[in-house]
């Protein structure tokens, strides 16, 4: 399954064309975001199972899309936003013993994607990243594993 980005323009939807995903598996896009001029998608691709996902990030332009580098970690992204020439998403990503935790990534004015210091919730998913207008704050919600493995625990934090 290929990821699909479409455009409105008043009249009617167009589809942006994105660089192949062949060669990573199955992608699905879970998030994309205006701002500041800017324009990304954000998800995974994987082979397989859940542990085999990797993390997906697009840039958009008026030329077409672009399938920026991430750090080569086994996750997702479910979210993203900006903050002047920074781009931040967040989701999950699991360790060596499969193990959940939250996870954030974080583009710099370089253009390299690096992971960024995320909630410390074991057992955490990140699923939503929004920046308060007019300042460089971000505020994360997502879940974390609770007494209950049928009801976790609701996560809120503020980034910076």
């Amino acid at each position: 399954m290929a990821p699909l980005v479409l455009h409105w323009d008043g009249v009617a939807w167009h589809r942006i064309a994105l660089p192949s995903t062949a060669t990573l598996g199955s992608a699905r896009l879970a998030a994309l975001t205006v701002s500041d001029g800017q324009v990304w998608a954000v998800g995974n691709a994987t082979t397989g199972g859940v542990y085999e996902r990797k993390p997906l990030a697009f840039r958009l332009t008026t030329r077409g899309a672009v399938l920026e580098r991430t750090p080569d970690e086994q996750g997702q992204l479910n979210a993203v936003t900006t903050v002047g020439r920074e781009v931040w998403a967040v989701g999950y990503r699991y360790d060596d013993a499969r193990q959940l935790h939250a996870y954030a990534l974080r583009r710099g004015t370089d253009g390299r994607w690096r992971a960024a210091p995320a909630p410390d919730a074991a057992g955490g998913a990140l699923y939503g990243i929004t920046r308060v207008p007019g300042s460089g704050r971000l505020w994360t919600t997502g879940a974390m594993d609770g007494p209950n493995p049928d009801l976790p625990t609701p996560l809120v934090a503020r980034f910076r």
